[in-house]
């Protein structure tokens, strides 16, 4: 899965549409918020971004794609890319929020 497509997931976690049965379970999508990967009792938002093991190897490709977003001359992007790193920088800044909160 590419490094845009894994951050779409994640977008989709703050919006509260996601793909995780906690929130299925919640709109009677699925039978039990449990991990399905894992087992642990709920996958919500916080279990996926920051325990589950089945998304480890993800967050480590999608902290690295952004480090090399932040590394970037903005001076030599168009609006376009410009653009998208703002939106990942704000995916960070939530990120951060949720790990203090």
């Amino acid at each position: 899965m590419k490094c845009a497509e894994l951050l779409v997931q994640f977008l989709e976690l703050r919006a509260g549409s996601n793909f995780t049965n906690g929130c299925k379970f919640i709109r009677h999508l699925a039978e039990s918020p449990e991990c399905r990967y894992c087992g642990a009792e709920v996958e919500d938002e916080i279990h996926v971004i920051e325990s589950c093991n089945a998304y480890g190897e993800s967050r480590v490709k999608i902290v690295k794609y952004l480090e090399e977003l932040l590394m970037k001359d903005f001076s030599q992007m168009t609006l376009s890319e410009i653009s998208c790193v703002v939106g990942n920088l704000r995916l960070i800044d939530w990120l951060i929020t949720i790990k203090e909160g």
